[in-house]
Formats: C-alpha cells, structure tokens, sequence
C-alpha cells in the first residue's frame, strides 16, 4: 500500500462516502479484513492503528484463503467454483 492509505486503515461510514461495515462487527469470515500489508517496497506495514476492520491471523489467512479454490469455496451456495 501506499502512503494515501491513513494508518487507520478503514474510512468508517460516512467519510468520503464511505458504506457502514457489514457486518458492524468484522471476524476472520465477514466483513472487511486485511493479513500481511506491506508498503509499495514490500515492508511490512505497523497495522496497531487500524480501526473498523479484522485483522486476520496467518492461522486464519491459511485456513480461508490460502488457495483458489478455498477462496471461491462458498460461491454458488457452496458448490464453489474454479476459474
């Protein structure tokens, strides 16, 4: 990411037209998420400021995103889907 993203992460509801979050309270299944940012160099990022958003664990990232096909796994009620 690049330095226009704010160390908060998440503009909230209402800023910059921004949408509500939904759910109102994010969790490593829903809602918006972020695991392993990094700078346009490829540092990690400090997330400890972020707000409104989850933080997925590397046990979580692993678990439900690791692969193509867990990734589109609930598409389809849950026929899934490989592009």
């Amino acid at each position: 990411m690049d330095v226009h993203v704010t160390q908060a992460g998440w503009a909230g509801p209402g800023v910059n037209g921004q949408p509500a979050p939904n759910p109102v309270q994010p969790n490593a299944l829903s809602g918006w998420r972020e695991c392993g940012s990094t700078d346009l160099q490829g540092a990690p990022l400090d997330l400890a400021a972020r707000a409104g958003g989850y933080l997925l664990s590397e046990e979580e990232m692993t678990a439900g995103f690791a692969t193509r096909a867990k990734v589109f796994s609930a598409w389809n009620n849950g026929l899934g889907w490989n592009p």
